[in-house]
């Protein structure tokens, strides 16, 4: 699940009971099922919101 409003990445796992994990800006994702790992900011690349746009100008000031 993904929001659009904030950066926040839910994921469901029947091995946690379904109960939700949540992934904010700077965390990796690990999809365990397809062996594959996503950074939050990979998954939220095209919205374009507040946090997100933060997260990215605070990216630039970094390099």
């Amino acid at each position: 699940m993904r929001f659009r409003d904030y950066v926040d990445v839910a994921v469901f796992r029947k091995s946690d009971s379904w109960q939700p994990t949540h992934y904010f800006l700077g965390e990796e994702v690990q999809f365990e099922s397809i062996d594959l790992s996503l950074s939050v900011e990979e998954i939220y690349h095209r919205v374009q919101n507040e946090e997100m746009s933060q997260f990215i100008e605070s990216r630039k000031t970094e390099e």
